[in-house]
């Protein structure tokens, strides 16, 4: 793995070069390839170098020494940015620089945006799983239960007679809620 601090240093370092080469070059460059990769590599170690700096585990390894380096090494950078701007507006008018740093931005955003779209569709189609399953789910317990309800009534028909229904007694009751017995009841409407 690579410390920290090589990380800043190489980030720095990369940016250098590139400043370094559009410094020598910006006049006589006729390739605008050559001129967007050394500002690709500029823009890459400022990437590189703000990523480590502001990493937490890099700034609580790190001493005195090497955090004066570091924002002295920043400083430098940022002076040298600024004499890089003066440069390419220079050779390509005014206001060409803040044009690349701003389409960078916005091609930074719209990545960011895809990213966010790209996810949010992702759980949107989780949570659409998620949904078919529980529904599924539902259903099917839907189903055990009543086929467990129909199960236990069949169960409970079948052991049931209709000898079991009657009373033991030989006693039935009429519509109007009185009890009768068969036979006693006529003796004691015969006999009265």
């Amino acid at each position: 793995m690579v410390e920290p601090v090589t990380t800043v240093l190489t980030g720095l370092a990369l940016a250098r070069s590139g400043i370094a080469f559009l410094k020598d070059n910006i006049e006589s460059v006729q390739d605008g390839a050559q001129i967007a990769e050394q500002i690709g590599n500029i823009f890459k170690g400022q990437d590189q170098f703000n990523k480590a700096r502001y990493d937490e585990g890099y700034a609580k390894a790190i001493g005195m020494k090497d955090v004066a380096t570091e924002m002295i090494e920043f400083k430098l950078q940022q002076e040298e940015m600024y004499e890089m701007k003066r440069l390419v507006n220079h050779r390509f008018g005014l206001g060409f620089w803040e044009s690349i740093v701003a389409e960078r931005a916005r091609r930074i955003d719209e990545q960011k945006e895809h990213e966010k779209e790209i996810a949010r569709a992702k759980r949107q189609k989780r949570q659409e799983i998620i949904d078919t399953a529980q529904t599924v789910g539902i259903a099917i317990a839907i189903i055990l239960v009543m086929c467990g309800l129909i199960l236990i009534y069949i169960l409970l028909k079948d052991d049931t007679d209709d000898e079991l229904i009657k009373p033991i007694d030989g006693t039935s009751f009429t519509v109007d809620g009185e009890p009768n017995r068969e036979g006693s009841s006529q003796t004691e409407t015969g006999g009265s």
